[in-house]
């Protein structure tokens, strides 16, 4: 998968884990300097724009 795809990222829960760490590929092939980082700024945006249920959250609290 790629963390460019909404799907993807909800199919491995990223909502459930406690920190995210996004590293960025070694592209040597990149003629413009400051599109290297690119799509690991894409990804980041990404994540922090997605919007989720919390119901999981509610449950559990609710059983406890």
């Amino acid at each position: 998968g790629t963390p460019l795809s909404r799907a993807d990222l909800r199919a491995v829960n990223i909502n459930l884990c406690d920190m995210c760490v996004i590293l960025s590929a070694n592209q040597n092939n990149i003629d413009d300097a400051s599109l290297q980082d690119k799509e690991c700024i894409l990804a980041t945006l990404n994540i922090k724009s997605m919007q989720f249920d919390d119901s999981i959250g509610v449950l559990q609290a609710n059983s406890q």
